[in-house]
């Protein structure tokens, strides 16, 4: 089985009734995300933690439940990705969202995985509503 239909398999019961600060519901953004880094050519990897990354609020121990299902790289992309979003809803819900905060988040998920769109992606989910 591809690691992307592994991933989807995964992470489906763990969203598919979780929503997103936004209201949206977690799965069908998960879905977006990786639909979009399809498009332009992102790796199965990419489009892989795409999904990994939002389950990581809904596990005990994120990191070891990744790595034992998938590997420690995807493990930790998932993990740092899920802590700089957690910064960004910190950031947010103290007021202090500014346009060049919306887009740090993005910034430093590009750093961690090499993929900017990437970053872009799950930084910005208002950009996935616009289809």
């Amino acid at each position: 089985m591809k690691m992307l239909d592994r991933a989807r398999g995964f992470a489906e019961p763990l969203l598919e009734r979780a929503q997103l600060d936004t209201g949206e519901n977690t799965w069908s953004h998960a879905q977006a995300v990786a639909q979009i880094l399809q498009h332009i050519g992102g790796s199965e990897a990419m489009q892989a933690a795409s999904f990994l990354v939002y389950t990581c609020d809904h596990l005990n121990k994120p990191y070891e439940v990744i790595s034992q299902a998938f590997d420690e790289n995807l493990a930790g992309l998932a993990v740092e990705t899920t802590k700089l979003m957690r910064v960004q809803r910190q950031t947010a819900a103290h007021g202090a969202y500014r346009d060049g905060a919306k887009n740090a988040i993005g910034f430093f998920a590009r750093l961690a995985c090499g993929d900017a769109a990437f970053g872009i992606a799950l930084a910005n989910p208002a950009l996935l509503s616009r289809q």
